[in-house]
């Protein structure tokens, strides 16, 4: 889940970078062998940054990726920005011009903005870990051994790293509004338009984090219900609170469709396929609570053959869940 928005931010790292590659070669016709051999030192650094980058594209396109080795990539890539960011710190800007001064400081906040970039995807990769484990929690085959507890703390795991992100997504673009573009050339001022707008977009996508937790919080609580409610009838025999655990349930799923509609309408459309395949199962688990509370209803009415033709399709319903 969410792997194209991990993607997307990533790229517009690595854009940032060639920004600064851009800067770096079009501007660097500084009078001073000091400051020379300092770019010249950040050339090499980029050099090595941009190994990483493809192999981190490449890790990322994968079916499934390899999100550890994602992560010892987008650390050498931090550590990489954050070696230019020291580099530049020790140019004497007391030798260059004011011209000259402008550019550093357009490649300093390039860096800052790529080392918040950088930080915004590793962010969202947390998320997107917590959402795959929170997804395979409730998927085990028997429902009653459903961790729900576990999965909890998954969602509060990706609700905290996509918060992360939002905060360092939206510094990210503050930043690279500041850039001086006049000191730019006109590559690298195409370049930085490319950055706006990718970080823009993300930004864009911000507020739609916060009805998608919400609606995997209020499935888990939904489902969980619906399982206290399964043991209640059939291990139980207890039709008073069957029925209660099931109306909780219901609440709980329509709170759920509704922040999946949401999402899946308004958000992100790299984000609609999982929205559509979540959104079914409500559907699924939704019909499945009412043909239970009818069962129910059925069953305090003592008509137990109706009430058994109730249960046998919802048992049909939750064999077609994924």
């Amino acid at each position: 889940m969410l792997k194209q928005k991990a993607k997307s931010k990533y790229f517009g790292f690595m854009i940032l970078v060639l920004a600064i590659v851009g800067i770096i070669l079009t501007n660097g016709c500084v009078p001073s062998k000091e400051v020379d051999i300092k770019l010249n030192q950040i050339d090499a650094i980029v050099k090595v940054m941009n190994e990483r980058l493809v192999k981190l594209d490449t890790e990322l396109e994968k079916e499934k990726p390899d999100y550890s080795q994602a992560k010892v990539l987008i650390s050498g890539i931090k550590s990489d920005v954050d070696e230019i960011k020291k580099i530049l710190a020790g140019i004497n800007l007391k030798i260059a011009t004011e011209t000259q001064k402008r550019i550093m400081k357009a490649r300093q906040l390039n860096t800052e903005a790529a080392l918040l970039s950088v930080a915004a995807t590793e962010s969202v990769i947390e998320g997107q870990l917590a959402i795959e484990v929170w997804g395979a929690l409730l998927t085990v085959p028997d429902f009653k051994k459903i961790n729900f507890a576990e999965a909890k703390k998954e969602l509060k795991k990706a609700e905290i790293a996509f918060n992360t992100t939002a905060k360092h997504t939206k510094a990210a673009l503050e930043k690279t509004k500041q850039i001086d573009l006049e000191v730019l050339s006109p590559e690298a001022k195409s370049q930085i338009a490319q950055i706006k707008t990718l970080l823009q977009e993300d930004v864009d996508a911000i507020p739609y984090f916060s009805p998608l937790i919400l609606g995997c919080k209020t499935f888990t609580d939904g489902f969980q219900a619906l399982v206290k409610g399964l043991i209640a009838l059939e291990e139980l025999g207890d039709l008073t609170r069957a029925k209660a655990e099931s109306k909780v349930a219901e609440r709980k799923f329509l709170e759920s469709a509704f922040a999946f509609k949401l999402v899946r309408d308004k958000g992100p459309i790299e984000w609609k396929p999982m929205m559509i395949g979540l959104s079914a199962e409500v559907d699924i688990l939704s019909t499945v609570i009412g043909h239970l509370v009818k069962g129910i209803e059925y069953a305090e009415q003592g008509n137990i053959e109706a009430a058994e033709k109730e249960f046998a399709e919802a048992d049909k319903l939750l064999a077609t869940l994924p």
